[in-house]
């Protein structure tokens, strides 16, 4: 047995090793993504032989003819966690021997631990930032929040940008100027009037297909956007969109269904950080929502006339109008906190643009108080069941440990 443990506890550094060494090397990013977006075509039905492969996208991301890039496998579960007390206060200063972890009621033996700001493994983040019109008064204040966010990551993490027109707007750096560099010019497409297309939830779903692989030992996503994409999705009882080399999605439909995004969100390793633009109208009474609601699209059209390219006459919205857009609004927010939580993150609201800078240390602070626990699960086959992850502090029943319940370790 102390021989067995031995072995892991090796394995384990050259892990660490290996991964420091690629930190280092800034020549030996990630291998260029060609056509982000690609691995939506799986979900449409093809017409020809022609259409794009179904793994086209994994295929381009293997592609290392010019680079010599470190593999990694390691079937090393990660898991993030939050621990509150029953005041709702982040509990800290725990240690290994203070957890247990359970794998479908399986006890596992915790191999690794260490803090989320520990620069020991990596962090992989992906910024998507919704420009679309709705959200153009908070973009100004959230590049510059987001440029904070840049400059405060540990020398070894590394960063992607993406925005809601399924566009990579920047690959996978850890050069910190030249993520800022990126954000400065989607700050300017906004100011001169150029906006997103909407399609966050695409942008999420390409995101959790084509960015992250085994090499991502900490996978985190920053979402912002107000997720109206959520109406937009294909049924399970529609037919897939059909598709030719001339038209790849003829419908403005998503391709993929509400339940393939949960189902990729599940399988995903990546933490999903939401940042909500307005006020919460969950859980209100509809009298206090349809108030809200009022304030909410009087805040949006003041913050967007600021802006030249935006002015415009104000649109008269009945009574019956903001009924329904409290109500819509409800669902969008419902299924982005519903999201994140799956993923073991949370969501937060950005009521006011100005808040942009408080609302993005808020949820850096969250992601570096985590305890990260690492085991190997005793049971190593593999398949695309999702497995039960339960986690819990000694002795301390009342504590809530907040992260991410379910995981899959996919089929090679």
């Amino acid at each position: 047995m102390r021989f067995s443990r031995s072995i892991l506890y090796l394995n384990l550094c050259v892990v660490f090793v290996c991964l420091t060494a690629a930190a280092q090397s800034a020549a030996q990013e990630k291998p260029k993504l060609k056509n982000f977006g690609s691995s939506l075509e799986k979900f449409i039905e093809k017409k020809d032989s022609k259409s794009v492969d179904k793994s086209a996208s994994k295929k381009e991301k293997s592609e290392t003819a010019d680079e010599e890039i470190i593999r990694i496998e390691t079937n090393l579960v990660l898991s993030e966690v939050l621990v509150f007390d029953k005041q709702g206060r982040a509990v800290q200063g725990l240690k290994q021997s203070d957890f247990t972890v359970t794998e479908d009621d399986s006890p596992q033996e915790i191999e690794t631990f260490s803090l989320g700001d520990s620069a020991k493994i990596p962090r992989s983040f992906v910024l998507i930032i919704d420009y679309s019109g709705s959200q153009i008064p908070y973009i100004q204040n959230s590049v510059e929040a987001a440029k904070v966010l840049v400059d405060k990551l540990n020398p070894a993490d590394r960063m992607a940008v993406v925005t809601d027109d399924v566009e990579l707007l920047q690959e996978f750096t850890r050069d910190k100027t030249l993520l800022k560099q990126k954000l400065d010019l989607l700050k300017d497409k906004v100011l001169k009037g150029k906006i997103g297309r909407s399609k966050q939830y695409s942008s999420l779903m390409a995101t959790l297909d084509e960015l992250f692989d085994e090499e991502d030992m900490r996978p985190i996503v920053i979402f912002q956007t107000d997720g109206d994409e959520l109406f937009l999705f294909r049924r399970k009882d529609e037919n897939p969109p059909k598709s030719d080399n001339r038209n790849r999605i003829s419908t403005m439909f998503t391709p993929f269904t509400f339940e393939d995004l949960y189902a990729a969100i599940e399988k995903s390793r990546a933490s999903l950080y939401t940042i909500i633009p307005g006020l919460s109208l969950v859980g209100l009474s509809p009298e206090a929502r349809l108030e809200r609601t009022k304030t909410i699209m009087e805040n949006e059209f003041a913050e967007r006339t600021k802006i030249k390219s935006f002015r415009q006459g104000r649109i008269p919205i009945t009574p019956g109008d903001l009924v329904r857009i409290g109500e819509r609004r409800v669902r969008e927010q419902s299924a982005l906190i519903g999201f994140s939580r799956l993923s073991g993150g949370f969501a937060e609201y950005l009521e006011k643009p100005e808040q942009a800078d408080e609302v993005y240390s808020r949820i850096l602070y969250g992601i570096n108080r985590r305890y990260v626990i690492g085991y190997y699960p005793t049971n190593q086959q593999r398949s695309d069941k999702a497995r039960k992850i339960k986690i819990e502090v000694r002795g301390q029943p009342e504590y809530i440990v907040w992260g991410r319940k379910t995981y899959v370790l996919p089929e090679k």
